[in-house]
């Protein structure tokens, strides 16, 4: 397997890092292959390697993808699979090594990677990292999609230093990533005025109890039901109860169309399921917290975010599902115009997110906007639409300022600042720029377009 470019300089940077600091973080959008970039970094480290990761499917690809890299046969730390100690290389789920660290003796590695790292300040991670850093040389390296924390734990008290970052604008630009685009679709029956803020986040009880309701459950349902098409789509809820009430809700509509998998479906009906879904006997995949990290299915093109938040980077790990390319379609072209000429031609062409919103003015809810923050430039050009009218908001080189009065003038023109944009459904935002605009502009615009007016 070669290495993609940007691959080849994080895995550069990474090994350079560890030389001069204990322990350093990549971060590169989900699907950009961040397995890859530590399956190299092993197969030129000199002595023996532990990845940790919390997820079973995350377990089991990271040894299958270091097997195809360096021919190293991976032993397993994960529930009832035991390694004999001796391999070179050992994939663990936390949990697991937590329970089992009395069978590892720190002096005999010298590397640890922590797969999707922003967990890396957990007390779980911690106690891990504290009894194998009583190696003094003992290097630890991150590899995640999102520093960014909900809690704000920042990953900086773990992490000494950051040796690579690909920035979501940057992998889509350079056609390594599907273009990407939202429906923002407004609820009338979503009432979150009372809803709590926990650690940053909504309180996830609050809004399940709204998602459930039967009103939202239709609206939510049936408004997938005609935005995704014939698209492959995975629904992310507030509750196992909810992703169960818009599966049946679905399957009203066309038998088998969708199903959900929780906490509680034992593995083998889990990954049977899975399968299925990947071979195409289900369209919607809806689920609660099961397939938010780790979940890789390339032919996914639809995002239904009906577990609503306050957290970029929850709302990042979601949208991530639906932006890999499929695959075979890039690794031969030699530009980004080449490879997003062969993106245009394939199967999968864009990836499509649904948003949902309240008229609640005191929430800042995650939107597609808001993961590229950080990437935004008024200087950049900016194709906008909204989809509901087609009429172009912005197609120019402008100043925030005039972009912001241009999108007034649209909404004054359709005399829709009269009644409300909060009124009207099934808008949106379409961001078709390789650069995008200040997130005050974005934020600026949802409210316009999303919050009722009195």
């Amino acid at each position: 397997m070669q290495a993609r470019d940007y691959q080849s300089a994080a895995i550069s940077a990474a090994i350079a890092e560890l030389k001069y600091n204990q322990s350093t973080v990549v971060v590169c959008p989900t699907g950009t292959g961040k397995t890859v970039i530590f399956g190299e970094v092993i197969k030129q480290w000199p002595g023996r390697v532990i990845v940790l990761a919390h997820r079973e499917e995350l377990i089991f690809q990271a040894a299958a993808k270091i097997y195809e890299i360096t021919g190293i046969e991976c032993g397993i730390e994960l529930a009832g699979k035991k390694s004999n100690g001796r391999e070179s290389v050992i994939v663990a789920s936390v949990q697991s090594m937590l329970r089992r660290l009395d069978r590892f003796n720190p002096a005999d590695f010298s590397l640890i990677i922590r797969d999707e790292a922003h967990h890396v300040t957990s007390a779980t991670d911690r106690k891990i990292i504290d009894h194998f850093q009583k190696n003094p040389n003992l290097k630890l390296l991150g590899v995640t999609a999102t520093p960014d924390r909900g809690d704000n734990q920042a990953i900086g008290q773990i992490f000494k230093s950051m040796a690579f970052e690909l920035s979501l604008t940057d992998a889509m630009s350079q056609g390594w990533l599907v273009p990407v685009y939202s429906k923002a679709i407004y609820l009338p029956g979503l009432d979150l005025s009372r809803a709590k803020i926990t650690a940053g986040e909504l309180n996830q009880g609050d809004l399940a109890a709204e998602m459930e309701k039967d009103e939202n459950i239709k609206a939510v349902t049936d408004s997938a039901y005609w935005e995704i098409g014939s698209r492959k789509a995975i629904a992310f809820t507030a509750s196992v109860l909810q992703a169960k009430l818009m599966v049946e809700r679905f399957n009203q509509k066309r038998p088998s169309m969708a199903f959900s998998i929780d906490g509680n479906t034992p593995n083998e009906e889990r990954r049977q399921k899975l399968k299925d879904f990947a071979a195409g006997k289900y369209q919607v995949f809806c689920n609660c917290g099961i397939a938010t990290e780790g979940y890789d299915c390339p032919k996914l093109s639809a995002i239904i975010m009906a577990k609503l938040t306050l957290v970029r980077s929850h709302y990042a790990q979601m949208a991530g599902r639906g932006l890999r390319v499929l695959p075979d379609t890039v690794e031969n072209c030699g530009s980004p115009e080449l490879r997003k000429l062969e993106i245009s031609r394939s199967a999968k062409k864009d990836c499509l997110i649904i948003d949902y919103t309240t008229n609640s003015i005191r929430l800042e809810l995650m939107k597609l906007a808001d993961i590229f923050d950080g990437d935004m430039r008024p200087d950049e050009k900016v194709t906008s639409h909204i989809l509901g009218n087609g009429k172009t908001i912005a197609q120019s080189n402008k100043s925030m300022w005039q972009i912001r009065g241009a999108v007034k003038g649209d909404m004054a023109l359709h005399n829709l600042s009269h009644t409300g944009m909060g009124r009207l459904k099934h808008n949106s935002l379409r961001i078709t720029a390789q650069k995008s605009i200040p997130m005050i502009m974005f934020r600026e615009l949802f409210h316009n377009l999303f919050s009722t007016k009195d």
